[in-house]
């Protein structure tokens, strides 16, 4: 619930930054928003991919549990049928992949380089893609900075 929290908000802040862009004002100005958007899209792309395991495990458990409640009358409790350590396991397993996701992805981005929408994934997924947002943006806000000054 906490993911889809946090997903909906991210992604309302991404429409209200879109719906606040001036498409008529300096072009630096305009490149910055754009490239901080860029940034948010790839950071959101991020998280969903690096906690999919673990959010898609809960969801599936509070699915199945709601469905078979649904059909049998509330008589059965799918928890009370599967083995504590499974559980445990599958959640202990969406927790490490967080990391572990982010370092294959890290070397796996390094060593991909003939697919390009691969290395695009694997490159956003390990923070390449967003690191060469930020310098973008530095750039833009520079010379929005630049062009302020010298108008001045």
């Amino acid at each position: 619930m906490i993911s889809a929290i946090a997903l909906a908000a991210s992604s309302i802040l991404q429409l209200k930054r879109v719906a606040e862009l001036d498409w008529c004002g300096p072009v630096a100005e305009l490149q910055t928003a754009l490239e901080r958007l860029r940034a948010a899209k790839i950071r959101q792309f991020k998280w969903i991919i690096l906690f999919s395991p673990l959010v898609g495990f809960c969801a599936l458990m509070v699915g199945l549990h709601g469905l078979f409640e649904w059909l049998s009358d509330d008589r059965v409790h799918i928890r009370d049928k599967l083995d504590p350590r499974w559980i445990v396991a599958n959640y202990v397993f969406g927790l490490l992949f967080v990391p572990l996701g982010y370092i294959v992805a890290r070397r796996l981005s390094e060593r991909c380089r003939r697919q390009r929408w691969w290395q695009t994934a694997l490159d956003d997924i390990s923070g390449k893609s967003l690191k060469s947002a930020a310098r973008d943006v530095d750039r833009w806000a520079s010379l929005q900075h630049e062009a302020s000054s010298h108008s001045v």
